[in-house]
C-alpha cells in the first residue's frame, strides 16, 4: 500500500500547482463578454460546444442577460428544436420561425435546383409559400426547389432608427438583398430557420452571431459590436466606409467598462490552446477597436483601450508571441501591433515588435535546421509557416515605414538575430 501511495503522493506535490483551474474563470467570463454585446431581446446564433455551454452556465445559473435568446446552430438542424422557438424561455419571448410544425417534422435540408431567371422574391413569401408548399409533400428532405438568386427583407426605417439598432450617421436601407451563390447546392434546416427569423422579426427582434456568418447572403449587413456580430439594414461592407463593420462606440464602451478576460491578468492561471484562442478573440477586438479609433483621429482613446487590454489580458498570462495553429497567436499579434502604431503607443509597440521579431526568427530558425538536418520532416505546412514568417517580417518593416519613418529594418535571416540586435543597439546610441 505504501509502495502504491508514493506515485500519487509525489505527483499531487509536484504537479498540484501546474494543476490548479481555481482562478481560471475564462468560460463563464467570454459567455459574460459575449451577452452584454446583444440588444435587448436579441437572438443569438453560436456554433459549437465552447461558446454554448458557457452561454447556457451564464444565464441559468448566474443570471446574466436572461432577454438573450441563445440558439445552438448544431441543433438548430433538427426539428424538437426549432419547434422549442414557438416558446418562451427565460425572459425571451416566443418568435415565429414561419413553417408549421407539420411541415419542419422529419425535414432536414432541400438541394438548389438553381435559379436560371436571377429572379428576385422577398424571403419571407419564399419560405411561406414557395418552400412551404414543397414541404407539404411526404418526401421533404432533398427536394428539389429553384431558390432565387436575390431575397429581400423589407426594412422598417423610422423603427430601426428609433430603437437604436443603427447608428444615427447610417445611411439606412430600405431592404436588404441576400444574394444566394449559384455555388450554393443545398440549403439545410437550421439556414433555412435563420432566414425564417430574419423573415419574421420585421427587425424587432436583433440577430445576433458569435462568429461572422455569411454563408447565406448575410455577410454585407454583419456589423460587430463588442464580440458579437450583428445584422443591421446597412451595407457595412460599402467601398467607402471600411470603418463601418464596427459600432466603435458601443464597442469601445464595452470594452472599457465591461469586458471581462478570464483572470488572465493573474499570475500562475494557466490557459491551454483553446483558452488561449479565446483569450485570442478578445485582445482581437480591442486592437480592432483602437485600429479603427485611431484611424478616426481619436488616438488618446485608442492609447486608453489598449491600456485598458493590456489590463485584463497580461503577457503572461497570454503571451504577445508564441508557435501556433496557422501562425493564428501571431497573426492576431500582428493586428495588435498595427493598432499600437496606429494609437502612437511607443511602449506596446516595442513590447510587441520585440516578441514577434524573436519568435518569428525562433521559427525561420527551426525551418532552416529541418531543410538543412532533417529534410525528411520539412513538409508543406512547415513551408507556410516559413513563407508566413517572412511575410510577416517583411510587414512588420513595412509597419515602421509607414508609420515611423526612418526607423531600422527589423527584418533578420536565420542565424542573424544576434548581430543584427548588435547593429541596432549601435544605430540607437
Amino acid at each position: 500500500t505504501i509502495l502504491c501511495l508514493i506515485a500519487p503522493i509525489i505527483m499531487g506535490a509536484q504537479e498540484w500547482d501546474d494543476h490548479d483551474r481555481s482562478q481560471k474563470t475564462l468560460a463563464p467570463d467570454i459567455a459574460y463578454d459575449y451577452l452584454v454585446g446583444c440588444p435587448k431581446n436579441a437572438i443569438l446564433f453560436t456554433f459549437g460546444d465552447n461558446d454554448t455551454y458557457p452561454l447556457w452556465y451564464a444565464q441559468e445559473v448566474e443570471g446574466v442577460r436572461p432577454d438573450v435568446r441563445i440558439v445552438n446552430t448544431s441543433l438548430l438542424g433538427i426539428d424538437w428544436y426549432v419547434n422549442q422557438l414557438r416558446y418562451k424561455v427565460n425572459e425571451s419571448p416566443a418568435f415565429d420561425v414561419v413553417l408549421s410544425e407539420d411541415q419542419l417534422r422529419g425535414f432536414s435540408y432541400i438541394i438548389n435546383s438553381g435559379d436560371k431567371s436571377n429572379a428576385t422574391q422577398p424571403l419571407y413569401q419564399f419560405i411561406k409559400s414557395t418552400l412551404g408548399s414543397a414541404l407539404n409533400n411526404e418526401n421533404k428532405s432533398g427536394a428539389r426547389i429553384a431558390i432565387p438568386s436575390h431575397l429581400t427583407v423589407p426594412v422598417d426605417v423610422n423603427y430601426v432608427k428609433q430603437s437604436g439598432l443603427v447608428k444615427p450617421t447610417d445611411s439606412v436601407l430600405n431592404q436588404i438583398t441576400l444574394d444566394i451563390s449559384p455555388n450554393k447546392t443545398f440549403f439545410s434546416l437550421d439556414q433555412i430557420t435563420m432566414m425564417s427569423i430574419l423573415a419574421s422579426s420585421n427587425w424587432r427582434r436583433p440577430i445576433c452571431f458569435t462568429s461572422p456568418y455569411g454563408e447565406i447572403g448575410f455577410g454585407p449587413y454583419l456589423r460587430q459590436v463588442g464580440l458579437v456580430y450583428q445584422i443591421v439594414p446597412v451595407n457595412v461592407n460599402a467601398a467607402s466606409a471600411q470603418s463601418l463593420n464596427m459600432d466603435v462606440d458601443k464597442t469601445k464602451d464595452l470594452l472599457m467598462t465591461q469586458f471581462r478576460g478570464g483572470n488572465a491578468n493573474k499570475p500562475g492561471v494557466y490557459f491551454d490552446e483553446e483558452n488561449r484562442r479565446h483569450l485570442l478573440s478578445i485582445r482581437a477586438t480591442y486592437a480592432q477597436a483602437a485600429s479603427n479609433l485611431a484611424d478616426a483621429g481619436r488616438k488618446q482613446e485608442a492609447v486608453a483601450l489598449l491600456d485598458r487590454a493590456e489590463t485584463i489580458i497580461h503577457p503572461e498570462g497570454l503571451p504577445y508571441a508564441m508557435v501556433s495553429r496557422d501562425n493564428g497567436h501571431n497573426r492576431t499579434s500582428l493586428a495588435y501591433l498595427e493598432a499600437a502604431y496606429k494609437a502612437g503607443d511607443a511602449g506596446l509597440i516595442k513590447k510587441l515588435k520585440d516578441a514577434l521579431t524573436k519568435d518569428f526568427n525562433d521559427q525561420l530558425n527551426y525551418y532552416k535546421y529541418l531543410k538543412d538536418q532533417r529534410p525528411e520532416y520539412y513538409n508543406g505546412d512547415l513551408m507556410d509557416d516559413e513563407q508566413f514568417c517572412n511575410r510577416a517580417l517583411q510587414q512588420m518593416q513595412a509597419f515602421e515605414k509607414q508609420y515611423n519613418p526612418g526607423a531600422v529594418n527589423i527584418t533578420e535571416q536565420p542565424g542573424q538575430r544576434a548581430d543584427s540586435l548588435k547593429r541596432k543597439d549601435s544605430t540607437k546610441k
